[in-house]
């Protein structure tokens, strides 16, 4: 691997791994600090957590200059796509192969980080 594709790589886990922090911590001020419901709170941190691993890996890991409603609404649709290649990855782990469901959702988050990182790549940013 190339020394530029490596650091994006790093770049990318790190974008999502602050969007992942900010999701879950949204998510419990709002669930303990202002009672609100679990599914709603989790909700807002999700979509909290996904613009600013938007805007992280637009303006830090590949530095795009493509306008916002072009690329946004592209990385929103490989984030979709990658919910459906979750599900689809976890059933087959779970179901055909046996696996426990931790071990199967760390492979299905592992394949979809990937994924999703090639698409980006590629084609988003």
């Amino acid at each position: 691997m190339s020394p530029i594709l490596i650091r994006e790589l790093f770049k990318y886990a790190g974008a999502s791994i602050i969007g992942t922090m900010l999701h879950y911590g949204l998510m419990v001020v709002l669930i303990r600090c202002f009672n609100i419901d679990v599914l709603l709170a989790s909700t807002a941190g999700a979509i909290s957590g996904a613009i600013t691993i938007y805007y992280l890996n637009y303006f830090l890991t590949f530095q795009s200059s493509k306008k916002h409603l072009y690329s946004m609404s592209k990385f929103f649709l490989v984030a979709f796509m990658g919910v459906l290649i979750n599900a689809v990855v976890l059933k087959t782990a779970m179901v055909y192969f046996r696996w426990e469901v931790l071990t199967a959702q760390v492979f299905a988050t592992a394949m979809v980080f990937f994924i999703n990182f090639i698409i980006n790549r590629r084609w988003t940013f």
